[in-house]
């Protein structure tokens, strides 16, 4: 004998419509999860390869030549007989380090040439946000200029963000330079700040795929960086990033061709703290620069030598005649065939000019 049981459910037919679509959310949503976790997968593990070592800083690396100076322990190299006129060389950035700048230990042979790393920056001491400003930054150098001058004027070269804190510090103490050098300063007013950031879009980076991959792809490769310290992760993600061969990169016409794999760039480490804090702080209500590095620069009477690279369309040399203009005495060579970062490309032209110009 066979039985027929049916069993009729109570609920409400909108209450199982409900469960039925909830059932397929969270099957959908599983589904994204479990792509997620094999697309995280797959990124961590194909760039498990390499070396992701960030190099230890002096304060903790008695090996590297440095000197202490307002509780910050730098790297410092210089190069020449101590007795010779004196060159302090200012990296760019913010953030930079100077071994890009390094060709021009070629002038140690008639000058006491010296190269640091700037606070929070290649193998100096990191510092906290707090220790960050771009006062901080005149007081280090003055304290470096006082160190290496033994009591004489000393020559400055300064390279892109290093030639607006050049500029800045000439205006603080025209009284204790002989030359100086600005090599492709970037903005020296807020005027010539705007300029540049209407020019290059904010250097913002494209809005693309290809930006996107390169952003992605320098995150997963820093989650394989462990130490030294806190900021390392940090800089390894941005050094990778500004070096990422990004179709529109904001910086390709700073170049030859518009191709930053022209650059001479060598780095060590980035300092991605420093460089976020200090450029933020040189910013107004609307996103623009809003620091005058010329300040007091009318007080300086000897000429001030400007080099630019001839590819340079952003910040070389039609824009550096306009800021020429806030000197009062100045002298342009433009470096034929090189691009921002010239002293690199062609290192005998511009170290030829900076030979002239010294000897004057």
């Amino acid at each position: 004998m066979c039985v027929l049981v049916i069993v009729q459910s109570n609920e409400h037919p909108f209450i199982l419509r409900m469960k039925k679509a909830f059932i397929i959310l969270a099957r959908v949503l599983l589904g994204i999860i479990a792509i997620l976790v094999l697309v995280f997968a797959i990124f961590f593990l194909s760039t498990m390869g390499g070396s992701h070592r960030v190099p230890l800083t002096a304060e903790v690396n008695a090996d590297i030549p440095q000197v202490s100076v307002n509780d910050v322990v730098f790297h410092l190299e210089a190069y020449g007989n101590p007795e010779n006129p004196a060159i302090i060389v200012l990296h760019g950035g913010p953030g930079n380090d100077f071994a890009y700048l390094l060709p021009l230990a070629g002038l140690s042979d008639q000058y006491y040439i010296v190269f640091y790393d700037q606070r929070g920056s290649g193998l100096s001491q990191r510092v906290e946000k707090e220790q960050i400003s771009l006062e901080a930054f005149y007081s280090d150098l003055d304290e470096i200029v006082d160190l290496v001058s033994g009591g004489r004027k000393v020559h400055l070269i300064g390279h892109s963000w290093g030639g607006m804190l050049a500029s800045g510090y000439l205006g603080k103490h025209p009284e204790k330079i002989d030359k100086i050098v600005l090599a492709e300063p970037g903005f020296l007013t807020p005027e010539f700040g705007k300029e540049l950031f209407e020019k290059a879009n904010g250097f913002e980076a494209p809005a693309s795929l290809n930006a996107l991959y390169y952003l992605i792809n320098s995150w997963f490769h820093s989650l394989h960086v462990h130490g030294p310290d806190e900021q390392a992760r940090q800089d390894y993600f941005m050094m990778k990033l500004v070096r990422s061969p990004i179709k529109g990169h904001p910086m390709a016409r700073y170049f030859c061709n518009q191709d930053i794999s022209t650059c001479y760039m060598p780095m060590v480490r980035f300092g991605s703290l420093v460089s976020s804090i200090l450029l933020s702080s040189q910013m107004d209500a609307n996103g623009y620069p809003a620091v005058n590095f010329v300040e007091g620069v009318e007080n300086y009477p000897d000429t001030v030598l400007f080099l630019s690279g001839e590819c340079n369309t952003l910040i070389g040399p039609d824009y550096q005649e306009k800021q020429m203009q806030l000197f009062s005495r100045v002298r342009h060579v433009i470096i034929n065939d090189a691009g921002h970062t010239m002293i690199g490309e062609k290192p005998e032209e511009s170290i030829a000019a900076i030979r002239n110009y010294f000897a004057r």
